[in-house]
Parts: structure tokens; sequence; C-alpha cells
């Protein structure tokens, strides 16, 4: 697999290869190597630079002295450039001798946020960072990866989160950070509207505060005035040090050039804390600033503290700073900033948020100014903040609302796992369990426990049981009033249960709701699941896809089963079964994706990995066994609804 790579130097290397693209024989250079494979790289050395994310110096030298000779003769540059070269051939080979490399970023993570002493030396991160290429890839390294435990769930136990208190805000006032500190703010003007008070504080301790301005401000007003007035700005804050990124305003762009720069600026300031503008903010800039740092900081592996602020939009906080007796002067400092001032009433409105952060503080204290102070770097940027307002909403909510059981079944796609369990992380609707039954596949314990599911629940066969067995055993585990499965090739949109909840719930006697699909990953996106029930055409042939129906759970007791003698179409059976108890309630809302990925698709819906001969004898197995119970005016229903589409 290539971790990191540079497509326009292998272009200039290889111009066989970029004719071809050119050509179109392949859409992409990473196309061409999936096909043609190693054999076409011509320097890994200054191309390629694989699993350097895991990679330890120090375990490698040791592993083989006959490399650490070779770099301590000047052959190499380092341990990291003999692998590179020669070392990427031990993983074709299996040998993935470098994965015991990692342990000691999994002891740092029982400590999460904090740095540690080596020695006299204060280590603030683990991984050296030296160029653009040693970043992973933006859209897939920012994956959730928050932890649950371990014990719990392999014993196949639900994981209860144990903090039961919740706390949606902080009711007493957080102590100042201590140690060198480094300041992220998109604009001329944000560090003081956001910590203008902490930072006086800080300073008063005699602490270290530097600021890196990422934007000109130029859209805000002229880039001279608004420089002039952050200097003055920053000479009453006692800021030591101001670097300035030079983005243009409302033109950062989140990237590896612009990453990498961050993680040299955090290697010269060397914070104990980093502060950055919370993700949920208005301004793309403000949003954008956040998500370089964070990339920055996970790359890294830092190891200090991490704080986000608010700015206009008040986001989730663990954190109150008293600034009441900072006050006057923080506000003198906003009056600085006269070029805006004269657009928005920004000290007022700055003096408000900071008066209603201390709302839940003793009455002594007038004004607090809020920060999130992450627990450890490890996941996705915006799961903490998803986490904070679910476990908010569930706890006043969970006696009122049902419990919804997502059903996953899954065989060696620990990828793809990954992927659907994100999905159903961002649930808007969050009073779920979750059932995994894992089917005689390899070990997903590891994938599972990077997520904060407060139920849980894991069934790990050591032998296969197919798809239909898998589905029953899901069936056993199910706890809640309502179920849904969710196959590991497949993802739910952020409102889906939500959506499909809403109708049952308000459909009294309804027991089985569906909503429209899309077909994702490489298909016409402009192809849907998206028919209206009818009982008639469901004979026929099965259009619902199985992550598509929300059903209630009185379906199991009433003695829905998946039949284990079929090896495809196992879904559409099931559904018939429902069908005999219940009509389905059609939602004309897109609410998840079917992904098809080569072996996807053989449960019904979509089936199309198979040949069609192969897929129509699996379909008379299905007719054979239902003609049996269809009746002659169920059958005639059907040929009617068939005649109807054909002259249609």
């Amino acid at each position: 697999m290539i971790v990191f790579f540079d497509e326009r130097a292998y272009l200039d290397a290889n111009p066989d290869v970029k004719k071809a693209i050119e050509n179109r024989d392949f859409p992409n250079v990473e196309t061409y190597l999936e096909q043609f494979g190693l054999e076409r790289i011509k320097s890994g050395r200054s191309l390629f630079h694989y699993a350097y994310k895991a990679f330890d110096e120090g375990e490698y030298l040791e592993k083989f002295p006959e490399v650490q000779e070779a770099v301590l003769k000047g052959i190499f540059t380092s341990g990291f450039d003999h692998f590179c070269q020669f070392g990427y051939a031990e993983i074709l080979n299996g040998n993935r001798y470098w994965n015991s490399a990692t342990e000691k970023t999994e002891a740092a993570k029982k400590e999460p946020g904090r740095y540690v002493r080596e020695g006299t030396e204060i280590v603030l991160w683990e991984k050296e960072i030296k160029s653009p290429e040693d970043i992973e890839d933006i859209d897939d390294h920012n994956i959730m990866r928050q932890g649950s435990e371990k014990g719990a769930i392999a014993a196949g136990k639900p994981y209860v989160a144990q903090d039961d208190t919740y706390a949606f805000i902080p009711f007493e006032i957080s102590p100042l950070p201590s140690g060198a500190t480094l300041i992220f703010a998109p604009h001329p003007d944000d560090e003081t509207f956001s910590m203008g008070g902490s930072i006086l504080k800080i300073k008063e301790s005699g602490t270290v505060v530097n600021l890196v301005m990422m934007t000109d401000g130029a859209i805000g007003g002229d880039e001279k005035i608004r420089k002039e007035e952050l200097r003055q700005a920053a000479e009453m804050l006692g800021i030591d040090d101001i670097h300035f990124f030079g983005a243009p305003d409302q033109g950062l762009v989140l990237n590896s050039v612009n990453i990498y720069r961050i993680i040299q600026l955090i290697q010269q300031y060397k914070p104990i804390n980093v502060f950055f503008p919370s993700p949920l903010e208005y301004h793309p800039d403000h949003r954008t600033t956040a998500w370089l740092v964070w990339s920055a900081l996970q790359a890294m592996a830092y190891r200090g503290n991490v704080f986000s602020y608010e700015i206009a939009n008040q986001s989730p906080a663990n954190t109150l700073i008293d600034i009441t007796a900072y006050m006057d002067l923080k506000t003198e400092v906003m009056r600085q900033y006269t070029s805006q001032q004269g657009q928005l009433d920004y000290i007022g409105t700055i003096t408000s948020m900071n008066k209603l952060r201390a709302f839940t503080l003793p009455g002594h204290i007038q004004y607090a100014e809020a920060f999130y102070h992450f627990e450890d770097i490890d996941s996705h940027l915006m799961s903490y903040y998803y986490a904070h307002f679910h476990k908010y909403h569930n706890r006043l909510y969970a006696q009122k609302l049902p419990l919804v059981s997502v059903l996953i079944r899954t065989k060696n796609r620990p990828e793809l796992l990954e992927k659907a369990l994100v999905s159903v992380q961002m649930q808007d609707y969050q009073n779920i369990e979750v059932n995994i039954v894992n089917d005689g596949g390899e070990k997903i314990d590891y994938i599972v426990e990077r997520f904060d599911f407060e139920r849980c629940f894991i069934k790990n066969n050591t032998e296969s049981k197919g798809r239909a067995g898998a589905a029953n055993e899901l069936l056993k585990m199910v706890n809640g009033q309502y179920a849904i499965f969710l196959d590991d090739d497949d993802t739910f949109d952020h409102s889906h249960i939500d959506n499909l909840l809403k109708v049952i719930l308000r459909n009294e006697g309804l027991l089985a709701v569906y909503s429209a699909v899309r077909i994702g990953d490489g298909l016409d996106v402009n192809r849907y699941y998206n028919h209206p029930y009818s009982a008639a055409l469901l004979r026929r042939g099965n259009y619902i896809p199985f992550h598509a129906v929300l059903f209630s759970t009185k379906l199991i007791k009433m003695g829905c089963r998946f039949d284990e003698s079929l090896e495809i179409y196992e879904d559409w059976d099931f559904w018939l079964q429902v069908s005999q108890h219940t009509d389905f309630y059609y939602l004309n809302k897109i609410s998840a994706t079917y992904h098809i990925f080569g072996t996807s698709g053989t449960g019904g819906a979509g089936a199309n990995a198979l040949s069609n001969v192969v897929l129509n004898q699996f379909k008379w197995k299905i007719y054979e066994k239902w003609s049996k119970v269809w009746t002659p005016q169920e059958l005639e229903e059907t040929f009617n609804a068939l005649a109807r589409l054909g002259s249609s």
C-alpha cells in the first residue's frame, strides 16, 4: 500500500506512465501501480515513504546491527533511509517486523495528552516529520480512534462508560495550564476575542506565550492597519513572539504543505500547550485553522496539552477560565482593533459571551472564557464534540427514547468495518447499541476499541456460519425495541436512524419502515433504491436494501428468522417473512449508501457479483419455498403489478 506518494515526481521520473495517464489508459498513478506493482518504482527513497507512521528508528537499528554500522559509516543517512531503499521488500514477504514499534505510542495513550520526560529532556512529540511527503493522506488519517475497555470487548460483554455524570458544562473553574503556550489564530483580533483574558492570566505567571497569525485579514480591512493593530494588542497582552503564516484572508487551504509548516512551527516553539479555534466556528478560516493544527498534531504524535477555543460560536466546553479580574484590561486590548469595531460591535458581543460563560460558575465569578481540553489526539476531531453532545442528550432522554440495536455482520474487511462504524458513531440519534458478529474472520477488537460506543457487543465466530447464520446470531443479541442491519461494506448518513425512528414512533402499530438508498463507490451516483412499498412486487424480487429498514423487534418474537439454507437472498426471504406480519412504510428520503466492492450485493437488492444463471437458481429457490405460502390472490396481485409496470 502506498502511504505517502509524490505523484508529480513519479510522473516526471516515468514519462511512459505520464503518457498513459494523459491517454486515459489509467485514471491515475495509484491505479497504475496497483496493477503493475513495485517493479515500476525507480527510486523508493525519493518518491515513496512507506509506513513512516509506524517506523521506529531505534528499534530498526537495534534489530539490524549491520544497518546501524552502515549508518555510522555514512552509507545511509538513517535507518529509515535504508528502509525506504531496501526494507519495503520485507513487506511483500509478510515480514511486518516494525509492528512492535508502536508500543511506545500505545503506552503513551494510557496517559492521553501528557508529555513525558526522557532524562532531562521534555519529549513533546513522537514522530519526526521532515517534509510534507511524510504526512499521511489528509482525507484518510483523520479517522476515529477513541478507546474503550479492551477486556470487556474481547469477552463479548457490553462496554458501558464509567462516567455517570456527563456534565455538559463545568460548574467549577479550571486551573490554568502551565508551560510554554502556542496559539494559532485565523485573523488579527481572534486571539484577543477568544482568549485575551486567559493570555493575560497566563503571562502573569511568567509563562512564554507565542502566537501564529494564520491569515493577513485583508478582507476585513487594510492589511497594514490590521497588522499594526495586532502588534499593539500583542504588546498589551504580553505575547512574546508573533509568526505571520501569510495565508490570504479566506484563502487558507488544508493541504500537506500547510500542515508541514505548522509542524515546523510546533517544533520551533516547543509548546506544552497548543490552542486553536473550534471546528464549529462559522468562518471558514477558523475551521480550516482547526483542521490544519489538528492534522499536524496527529501527524507528529504530539503529547502536550491541546485546547480549542471559541470566538463567534459557543462550542462544547469542558474548561472554564475565570477572567473576572482581567476583563477590563481585555476590553482595552479589544479596543485596539478599531478597524473591526466599526464593522460590528465585537466588544459588546465578546463581553456578553464571556458573561454568559460564567453562568454555571459561583456568583463571584463574573466573566469566563471557555475551552475544550482534548483528552488525546487519537480520534477524528469532530468525534470529541459529537460524543460531548450525545452523552448529554442520552443522559436526559435515555429513559424516554427507545433503544435501537444496530446489527453488523463482518468478515475480513476491517477497513470497511471501520467506515461503517464511523457512520454509526455519527448518528444524530444516539440511544443505540452496537452488536457485531465477526463471522470467522480476522480479529476486529482493535477496530471497535477506537470508538466510544456506550453499549457494544461482539461475538467472534471461530468458524463462519454464513450470511444467514451470522444474521440469526445478531437477532439473538438484540436488546432494543427496534433494530436495523448494517453490513460492514455499507454506511448510514448521520440522520438515517433518526429519520426512520420518527416515522415508526408517529405511526401506531407500524412495525417496519425503510428509506431510499443511494448506490455508491464507482457506480452511477444517480442510481438509487427508491421504490415505494408494494407487497406484490416484493414477491417478484427484492428492492429493499438490507440497511434501509428499521423494524420492531416484536417481529423477532413473531418468529422472523433468516433461512440458513439460503446462500444469498437471505435478506429478501427475511423481508418476505416480515411482510406476512406488517406492511412496510416507505420514507422517500435518501439517508444511506449501498457500496459495492465486487463481493457485495449478493443478498438481494443489487445482487451483481454472481452470474445471472447462478442468481436465477437462487431466485427459483425462493420461489419454490414461498409458492407453498402465497395464495392465488397474492400471486394474481403480483402478476397484475408486473403487467402495470410493463405497460407504463
